[in-house]
């Protein structure tokens, strides 16, 4: 199962292009960004996913950074290499079924910590020194 959610930062273009004209290394510091708020999402996702015997737990990643052209991205949420009744379960856990209510753990852990994630690739950009 794969939920993919997309993040605009507002006037993020203009700084990478005031960071690419101090010639330092954007894609690097962006996918250590990157990185840093998919912790933010995967760490409450794991907080917030239900357990029963773990296996649906066990099967929950944060990807490394990659990149396509200008955008860098991770993934949260269910291993590719997952077994279907995995994938199943933490599709009816996530929106429920006719006979059994849903316990969402991807959507919450994103849309509660939009602030934190933002907050963490700022501190990792203004680590990298893009102030």
């Amino acid at each position: 199962m794969t939920v993919r959610f997309q993040m605009d930062l507002k006037g993020m273009s203009e700084f990478l292009e005031q960071i690419a004209r101090a010639g330092q290394d954007v894609d690097a510091a962006a996918a250590k960004a990157v990185a840093a708020g998919g912790d933010v999402v995967y760490d409450a996702m794991l907080e917030k996913v239900p357990v029963l015997s773990g296996n649906l737990k066990a099967h929950l990643v944060r990807t490394e950074p990659t990149q396509d052209g200008n955008f860098v991205s991770v993934e949260v949420g269910m291993s590719r290499s997952a077994d279907v009744d995995t994938a199943i379960y933490g599709n009816v856990q996530e929106f429920g079924s006719a006979s059994n209510p849903a316990q969402p753990y991807l959507r919450p852990a994103f849309d509660e910590n939009k602030s934190k994630v933002r907050a963490a690739e700022k501190a990792v950009l203004q680590g990298e020194g893009f102030a």
